[in-house]
C-alpha cells in the first residue's frame, strides 16, 4: 500500500478509534471504581504491570482499539440521528436557556452556541467523491479523511458519555444529579459537534472533487516574434 494511503488510514484509527475507546475504557474504571494497574492485575496477571509501564500503556492502546471498534456501531446510530433530526428546536431551548440566564460570559457563550446550530437540512453528500480523492488526490483525500475522523470520534465520545450516562445512577452507589447532568448535557454537545463536523466534511469533498474534475487550467501559449535570420556565412 501506498504510504500516502496508509497514512491517512492510521490516522482515521487513532482519532476516530483509539480516544472514543481510551474515554470508554477510563468511563468503565471510574464507574467501577478501580484502576487500570488492577484490572490488568486481575485479567492478565500482576507480570504486566510490574514489569515494564511501556508494556502496560502499549496494552491499553491495543485495547482503546479494540473498544473504539465495539463503541463504533452505537457512534454510527447517534451520526445518523443527527442526519435525520432537525435541530431547530434545539436552537430554539438553548436561546431560551441563554435570554434566561443573567448577562455573564456562559449566557453570552450560550446565545453564540445557539446561533451557531445549522437550522438547514444537512448539507448534501456525493457517492464515491471521497473514494476518488483518495485515489486521485492524495493531500485532498487526507485533509477529507482528518475531517471524516473527526467528526467519527465526537460521535464515538457522544455514545460513551450517553452509555456512562445511563450506568452512573445504576453502578449501586451514592450518585449527584449535577454529575448526570453533565454527562446527558456532554453526550448531547458532542453529538451536535459531530453533526456540524460532518456538514463541514460534506461541503469539503464536494468542494475538492468539482476543483480536481475541472482540472488544472491550461497555460497560455506565448508568441515570440521570429528571430531575425542569422548573416549567411
Amino acid at each position: 500500500m501506498d504510504k500516502l494511503q496508509l497514512i491517512p488510514q492510521v490516522f482515521f484509527d487513532l482519532i476516530a478509534r483509539v480516544i472514543p475507546g481510551a474515554a470508554g475504557i477510563v468511563a468503565c474504571l471510574l464507574l467501577s471504581n478501580t484502576t487500570w494497574e488492577s484490572a490488568l492485575n486481575n485479567t492478565l496477571g500482576a507480570s504486566f504491570t510490574t514489569n515494564s509501564s511501556t508494556l502496560g500503556f502499549l496494552i491499553f492502546l491495543a485495547a482503546s482499539y479494540v473498544a473504539g471498534q465495539v463503541i463504533s456501531p452505537a457512534a454510527k446510530l447517534i451520526q445518523r440521528l443527527g442526519e435525520s433530526v432537525s435541530l431547530s428546536w434545539l436552537a430554539e431551548c438553548i436561546r431560551k436557556l441563554g435570554d434566561a440566564m443573567p448577562d455573564s460570559w456562559a449566557a453570552k457563550s450560550i446565545r453564540r452556541l445557539a446561533k451557531s446550530v445549522p437550522l438547514q437540512k444537512l448539507a448534501d453528500k456525493r457517492n464515491g467523491a471521497y473514494d476518488r480523492l483518495r485515489l486521485r488526490h492524495a493531500e485532498s483525500g487526507a485533509l477529507c479523511a482528518k475531517i471524516r475522523a473527526e467528526f467519527t470520534m465526537h460521535n464515538g465520545l457522544s455514545a460513551v458519555l450517553f452509555f456512562s450516562a445511563v450506568l452512573y445512577p445504576l453502578r449501586g452507589k451514592e450518585w449527584h444529579w449535577l454529575m448526570l447532568c453533565v454527562l446527558f448535557f456532554g453526550a448531547l454537545l458532542t453529538a451536535f459537534r459531530g453533526r456540524t463536523t460532518r456538514d463541514t466534511y460534506n461541503e469539503t469533498v464536494i468542494k475538492f472533487d468539482d476543483a480536481s474534475q475541472e482540472g488544472p487550467t491550461a497555460p497560455q501559449k506565448q508568441s515570440h516574434a521570429p528571430e531575425p535570420a542569422g548573416r549567411p556565412v
